[in-house]
């Protein structure tokens, strides 16, 4: 297995982070997919790394909204900030 340590980026954010899995813990190098992809929520965001096996796995996105803290109903924006209007069917 090889083990990667990030070097750090223009600012050294991150320098000397272990890569690895953020949902499975995955560290072997060769099957880490999306490294250090940087998302987030509102004014906050982090970096994150998934495997070829996570990546691509029927569950992501609800393993990945749960990870960022959106459990029950995805990643829905507020109530307040939609308005809904009713179509008729077949519209």
């Amino acid at each position: 297995m090889r083990i990667a340590t990030y070097r750090g980026g223009m600012f050294d954010e991150g320098k000397g982070d272990q890569l690895a899995c953020c949902l499975c813990g995955e560290q072997d190098y060769p099957k880490l997919f999306v490294q250090r992809i940087g998302m987030g929520m509102g004014m906050m965001g982090d970096h994150y790394t998934f495997c070829d096996r996570c990546w691509h796995a029927p569950d992501f996105g609800r393993r990945l909204a749960r990870l960022l803290g959106f459990e029950r109903h995805g990643l829905r924006l507020l109530r307040r900030l939609v308005t809904l209007r009713q179509v008729p069917d077949g519209a």
